[in-house]
């Protein structure tokens, strides 16, 4: 979502990237800075946890299951 195509489309699991819904996207694609863009206050591990709001309830808090993923994906 941060560049457009100029021409043709971009597509995701067959998919126009462009007919799906933002969280949908979210859940299946990440990015992750290599640079400054992310405040030094942030340790990887809140990184990596921040990386399954996607799959949340709006307001709710990362339970064990989440905390698993995200210990995996470090590891």
């Amino acid at each position: 979502g941060l560049l457009r195509p100029q021409g043709g489309s971009v597509r995701l699991e067959g998919r126009d990237l462009a007919a799906l819904p933002r969280q949908q996207i979210a859940r299946r694609i990440a990015v992750a800075p290599q640079g400054a863009a992310l405040p030094g206050a942030f340790t990887g591990w809140e990184v990596a946890l921040a990386g399954r709001t996607p799959h949340l309830r709006p307001l709710a808090q990362p339970g064990e299951r989440d905390r698993a993923v995200a210990r995996r994906a470090l590891d």
